[in-house]
């Protein structure tokens, strides 16, 4: 009879010797040997649950070896804390792959574990639209906790009841501006948010329009006047009338209305918007209007100003009428940052902005101008028609760190938007500024010019002559060449030491006619030192977006140009150290020739000209979520 040809037990099957040495005895089974279709079934199941016993070993071998590592010697505390790291790097990086984090839980069963105890992981939830069983999975996983959940794609309905559902446990929600009104979006806006102390609309695309029917006219209040804890409110694109948002506790106050200053739409008067501040002033202390703010001024007769004690960063952005009316309205005593962005159609109101510019810098009381180290100027008198002076304190290299209240953070940033395309006033904007500021202490300039020939170099050294600080210049855009050019500008020798020099190397005393200011070849010896007019102390050039000579051929290539300025700076004994270059017509046999004029040389090797991506530039990644089980899955328990 054939082995267990009548179905006999598998464990009284004959074992046949593995011929190899020093291996253990195991069962063998062959076709030939199994001839009842019963008994080759029962035989498979044995030899999988003798597989499955094998890994259960296994696992239980690798995890007393990795219990051995000295990884393993770390706290869960600060595995945790890795592990959150982690996640928000994910959450709150450009890139649109949210859930790379979670592979860290699957290195092993300990960080498994760990990662399952920790329910701050996951009561953090930033765009699960994309599946459902993501958003209940973690939800499970965060318990009863507290959650922070950031949408990004269009609600579902099946979304808006669950948030309906959670809004008891929400601390902070950010969610997508509705494409339109909707009962759904009605009940969303009237549940009750007892824990709720951060919550935004914020448009997920550039939009020119505003969602008119999205409001809540006919509602009490946002959340129906229940939301305790509330103390950051963001809303852009969606009409929530001003006497429908929280009184007396909004630490953070946010309305972006459209990109339109003139839409048939507003969000209630000035007095309304007026009595909203007064009762939130105590509090305050972040505000950003833009696009919304009233058209017709208050009917009432204030003598006070608003008071907004402990407001550190103002930005208003509309027509200008509008944002000086209520700019002259606030007294803000403790302001670091302010943004003011005017617009204007009208020639007379445009030519008045030079003036704004003292006023506001006058009203800009909590940080002093004098000592402002860093500017920025953007001129684009073409299609844009927009000029910025941004100055900042920011002494540290790494402003973004310090905290925005921080005295080393105090900025003031203007912006005219003329939609009149006439450019005039640019330039006299400019010289306003600079005289507001002390231009002898600013160490950073950043310059960004269009068109070429807007600015001359005469300008530039009227601007810049007291600069004598500046050790940092990061020029961008075609108008910049007539800076470059004032760069190679020697500063005049004046006639009374080219007098006294000259009488010294005669060796006499009797008088010269003065008929030249300068020393002839032979006196070279004792010729002054020549100094640049501009920048004598200038160690980094930064370079962005230069090709003069793509719409002007008779304008210097950026070799030629870049290469004039060190080698005069060199012959002037005023060197320029660094060099960055990017994103700028110029080949490598030039590059190579300019990093033998400074001492640190960087160039993207970005020679200027238009390129297709490659295929290995494109994103392997097309589905990066991919199914739940694979490769993000939750439900995955580590092998060892």
């Amino acid at each position: 009879m054939d082995v267990l040809s009548s179905g006999e037990n598998l464990n009284t099957a004959p074992y046949l010797s593995d011929p190899r040495p020093n291996s253990p005895t195991r069962p063998l089974f062959t076709s030939s040997s199994i001839r009842v279709p019963t008994a080759r079934t029962e035989a498979r199941a044995a030899l999988l649950k003798e597989a499955e016993n094998l890994k259960t070993r296994l696992r239980s071998v690798y995890t007393q070896f990795n219990t051995l590592l000295p990884i393993s010697l770390l706290p869960p505390e600060l595995l945790s804390r890795i592990f959150r790291f982690l996640r928000d790097d994910d959450y709150y990086s450009a890139s649109s792959r949210k859930l790379h984090w979670i592979r860290v839980t699957r290195v092993c069963r300990q960080w498994h574990q760990i990662a399952l105890d920790d329910v701050s992981l996951w009561s953090t939830i930033v765009d699960p639209g994309y599946n459902q069983k993501c958003l209940s999975e973690m939800l499970s996983r965060s318990k009863r906790s507290t959650i922070n959940l950031e949408i990004t794609s269009q609600l579902s309905s099946e979304m808006f009841n669950a948030l309906s559902e959670l809004f008891p446990r929400i601390r902070a929600l950010s969610l997508p501006t509705p494409a339109q009104d909707s009962p759904q979006l009605q009940g969303l806006l009237r549940s009750i948010a007892p824990l709720l102390e951060d919550f935004s609309f914020k448009s997920m695309c550039y939009r020119t329009t505003v969602q008119e029917n999205a409001n809540l006219s006919g509602e009490p209040k946002l959340f129906n006047g229940q939301a305790p804890k509330l103390r950051k409110l963001c809303l852009e694109y969606i009409a929530i009338p001003w006497t429908h948002l929280p009184r007396q506790n909004l630490t953070h106050l946010s309305v972006v209305v459209g990109s339109e200053p003139d839409l048939p739409l507003s969000l209630g008067t000035m007095d309304q918007l007026v009595d909203l501040l007064v009762e939130n002033g105590p509090s305050l202390q972040v505000l950003k209007l833009a696009k919304c703010l009233p058209p017709t001024p208050s009917q009432r007769a204030r003598t006070d100003p608003i008071a907004l004690p402990r407001l550190y960063e103002l930005e208003l952005d509309g027509p200008t009428s509008h944002v000086m009316r209520l700019f002259e309205l606030l007294e803000t005593p403790s302001l670091m940052l302010l943004r003011l962005n005017l617009t204007s159609k009208s020639h007379a109101e445009i030519s008045s902005w030079p003036m704004l510019v003292p006023d506001i810098a006058s009203r800009f009381n909590r940080a002093d101008l004098t000592a402002f180290r860093r500017l920025r100027l953007s001129i684009d008198p073409g299609s844009a028609s927009k000029t910025t002076v941004d100055a900042s304190m920011a002494k540290s290299s790494l402003p973004h760190l310090l905290h925005p209240s921080s005295p080393d953070n105090a900025r003031l940033c203007l912006e005219f938007s003329d939609e009149c395309k006439s450019g005039q006033k640019s330039l006299e904007i400019i010289r306003k500024m600079c005289s507001a500021l002390s231009m002898s202490v600013l160490d950073s300039l950043n310059i960004f010019v269009s068109q070429v020939n807007y600015v001359t170099a005469d300008d530039w050294v009227q601007f810049f002559q007291p600069c004598t600080k500046v050790i940092s210049l990061d020029l961008s855009g075609w108008g910049v060449e007539s800076l470059l050019q004032a760069l190679k500008i020697q500063k005049p020798i004046p006639l009374t030491n080219c007098i006294d020099n000259r009488t010294a190397a005669a060796g006499s005393e009797e008088e010269w006619d003065g008929s030249s200011s300068t020393l002839s070849q032979d006196e070279t010896e004792d010729e002054p030192t020549a100094e640049p007019l501009l920048f004598p102390n200038l160690a980094l050039l930064y370079l962005n977006y230069l090709d003069f000579t793509r719409y002007h051929d008779d304008f210097e290539t950026v070799f030629e140009l870049v290469g004039d300025v060190l080698e005069r700076r060199q012959s002037w004994d005023v060197e320029i150290y660094h060099l960055y270059i990017c994103d700028s017509r110029i080949d490598a046999e030039d590059a190579a020739t300019l990093s033998g004029l400074v001492h640190t040389f960087e160039w993207d090797k970005d020679e200027g000209k238009p390129s297709e991506p490659s295929e290995a530039e494109a994103d392997p990644y097309e589905d990066d979520y991919g199914d739940w089980d694979d490769p993000y899955n939750y439900d995955y328990t580590p092998f060892y």
